[in-house]
């Protein structure tokens, strides 16, 4: 088995903050007639803490359970506990860790991801494009409208009043397919995913709200963002509700008339922001889409809703390039500038000479804002858009997804064996596929320790009982504000991995992966280990008979 043989370790390394490295002990919770002294053990009790392990593994009914687990001091350079640690098994979102320690290996923890605006027509200086704009997109999925109208601004304050041309949107860093199921090559798709794409507004979702509040029998629908290549067919009825009962003389909350269905994101963990538009009619109303040839997608919505009522729903964005150059020609518009030509999105063979253009507009994103939000909720869209910069980025194959296959590769195959590589098929986890060991994850903890990125990795991670997956998590005991970790939930897989300091202020690099029926079970185990190591001390008390 390899071991990692890092550089010196240093505390200044760690977004860990250790005041002490001393360990206090209360008198008061001992015997007058003794006296307390320390003493240090560090063989001894590393073997203690490998005991009390075991014993919590055995006390378990872990017989259908396949485990891997590998517990690493980052101060003694040696791996301290390992059960199978070569064990490959299904890493479910602990691949996110895998996916955000390539992206930053690739480019470093200062890149922005950049939307650029751009014409060709050189001279501006008379208020008029004279040509077309042309939207470059960097492969920021975290795109929304405020930030459109901000390239806006900046256009408008170089004095543009005019376009003759037209709004061409240009999302070709990313190829292949924008299925995460088509790419990833797995038989169940576990969960649907919004295409993935190399320009992205409100992260390809198009929010529909559908208003009951009307004299005839069909509502009154809105879209959000608002794009020309989308026609909304709507069978949605409405019925008179039931007379209201008698009202009772207790006291009740109001319930919000407007109401908001939601993709949920079930797998990896992720945190439902939008949980308080869920809806008690979310099942009354439906809606499906169809692409056609020409970039039009046509959403069909279905149902039965109440009178006077405010409802909604999401359907995932098709075309994302020309959705992408409608919504912004409609942003320069309503923002006062004439487009007299139409939006349209570049074919794969058009070749635009961009050095050669004029950049009129630039909206730059801290990639450790797309990390951080990735990893603290486990965000499967963010993670996967990250897997097809990773390829487009590296350019190690013409296919974005074999490129970012390969540099998985490259980058894992200096850290363990090549039989220890991982499998991965996409880049959050929700493949079924992949696979990884517990070793692997250690050791590229350890990588990240040693590395220049590391301020920005660790704090992309939840934080036990403060934020993220873990917010709810190891609340009140040793491990809060402590755990720096990753999670990861299939409905037969459950992981946890991350950094984590005992009481004497060593550090320890940690993986658990459980693969099985019991999730449940798994998180609880989870929390026991971790806390066997936050609680964990190289000191013992010696008691002496006083004099």
């Amino acid at each position: 088995m390899l071991i990692l043989q890092g550089e010196h370790f240093s505390m200044r390394k760690f977004g860990f903050v250790i005041l002490c490295l001393v360990f206090c002990f209360n008198s008061s919770n001992f015997s007058k007639n003794t006296e307390q002294s320390l003493s240090f053990h560090p063989d001894s009790t590393y073997k203690e803490l490998a005991l009390s392990i075991d014993s919590v593994l055995s006390n378990k009914n872990l017989g259908s359970t396949q485990l891997s687990i590998a517990i690493y001091s980052l101060n003694e350079h040696k791996f301290i506990y390992e059960k199978n640690p070569d064990l490959p098994l299904k890493p479910a979102s602990l691949t996110k860790l895998l996916t955000s320690f390539a992206t930053y290996s690739l480019v470093s923890d200062t890149f922005n991801l950049r939307t650029q605006i751009y014409t060709d027509d050189n001279n501006i200086d008379d208020g008029i494009v004279n040509g077309n704009l042309y939207i470059l997109g960097g492969g920021d999925c975290l795109m929304k409208l405020a930030d459109l109208d901000e390239l806006v601004q900046q256009i408008e304050n170089l004095g543009i009043k005019k376009i003759t041309g037209d709004i061409i949107a240009d999302g070709r860093l990313y190829n292949g397919d924008n299925n995460r199921f088509a790419y990833s090559g797995d038989n169940d798709e576990v969960e649907p995913v919004a295409p993935i794409s190399a320009l992205t507004l409100e992260q390809n979702r198009f929010r529909i709200f559908v208003n009951s509040r009307v004299t005839s029998q069909s509502p009154k629908i809105q879209i959000i963002p608002n794009a020309g290549n989308v026609q909304v067919v709507s069978n949605v009825k409405i019925y008179a509700p039931a007379p209201a009962k008698k009202k009772s003389s207790k006291k009740k909350t109001k319930k919000s008339s407007s109401n908001f269905k939601i993709y949920e994101q079930n797998y990896g963990d992720r945190i439902p922001l939008d949980v308080a538009l869920l809806s008690t009619y979310r099942n009354r109303i439906s809606a499906h889409s169809k692409l056609k040839d020409d970039g039009t997608q046509i959403i069909y919505l279905s149902g039965t809703m109440p009178k006077n009522k405010n409802l909604g729903i999401q359907e995932f964005i098709l075309s994302p390039n020309m959705s992408f150059a409608s919504v912004f020609r409609n942003r320069l518009i309503s923002n006062g500038i004439n487009v007299s030509g139409k939006f349209d999105k570049v074919s794969k063979s058009t070749v635009i000479d961009y050095p050669n253009m004029k950049k009129i507009a630039e909206f730059a994103r801290p990639l450790n804002e797309l990390i951080k939000q990735m990893n603290k909720n486990s965000d499967n869209y963010l993670a996967e858009n990250l897997f097809k910069f990773n390829g487009a980025i590296a350019c190690k194959d013409t296919a974005t997804v074999v490129s970012a296959k390969r540099l998985y590769d490259s980058i894992y195959s200096s850290i363990v064996k090549p039989e220890q590589l991982p499998i991965l098929n996409d880049g959050s986890g929700l493949s079924r596929r992949n696979r990884a060991s517990a070793y692997l994850l250690v050791n590229m903890l350890a990588k990240a320790s040693q590395s220049k990125i590391f301020s920005s990795y660790v704090a992309s991670l939840s934080i036990a009982g403060v934020d993220g997956t873990l917010a709810k998590r190891l609340r009140g005991t040793t491990a809060e504000n402590n755990l720096m970790g990753k999670t990861g939930t299939h409905r037969d897989v459950s992981g946890l991995a991350g950094y984590i300091h005992n009481l004497d202020g060593e550090i320890y690099l940690f993986a658990y992966i459980f693969n099985g029926p019991n999730v449940g079970l798994y998180k609880n185990l989870e929390n026991e280990l971790s806390l066997i190591l936050s609680n964990h001390t190289k000191y013992k008390l010696n008691e002496k008979p006083s004099n």
